[in-house]
């Protein structure tokens, strides 16, 4: 305790302490420009409830989400700005998603779901450069529902 008053008597001491606080926040992946968004995917009315929302910023780097049963999805480190956004429900050339395949306990996770949740979306959501869907994110956390037609 000592020391700390000392560091802090000291001319620049608290310099100093607020150069460590910055660098700790900037430390926990968001720095002074990232976000976080959050928010439900739907298609036609329906919850999309497996598979990978990709936002994309205006730089072209991509913070994948992983849609949950009730269609959420949370991505974390983005950057502010503009992005764009993708849902992907299947894997390359058609395989199925991990949620869909086999489990050891027989049938899958997706067979013991709600068959409104599995829906698969028209190609052109699954790339972010012709999705349409943009938005501007704003420094902190954001809510965007993503509801695809």
């Amino acid at each position: 305790m000592n020391f700390i008053k000392k560091l802090l008597s000291r001319r620049g001491g608290w310099t100093i302490v607020t150069a460590i606080a910055l660098s700790s926040a900037a430390g926990c992946g968001l720095g002074l420009d990232g976000c976080d968004v959050q928010g439900r995917v739907t298609y036609q009315g329906k919850t999309v409830g497996y598979g990978t929302v990709l936002v994309t910023d205006d730089q072209g780097k991509t913070v994948r989400a992983t849609l949950d049963p009730d269609g959420h999805y949370a991505a974390t480190g983005v950057k502010a700005g503009t992005v764009r956004f993708a849902v992907v429900t299947s894997g390359p050339s058609g395989t199925v998603p991990p949620s869909n395949r086999k489990s050891e306990t027989g049938g899958t996770a997706a067979q013991k779901s709600d068959p409104k949740q599995r829906v698969a979306v028209p190609k052109q959501y699954t790339n972010p450069e012709s999705s349409g869907i943009t938005t501007a994110l704003n420094r902190g956390s954001n809510t965007f529902d993503i509801e695809l037609k």
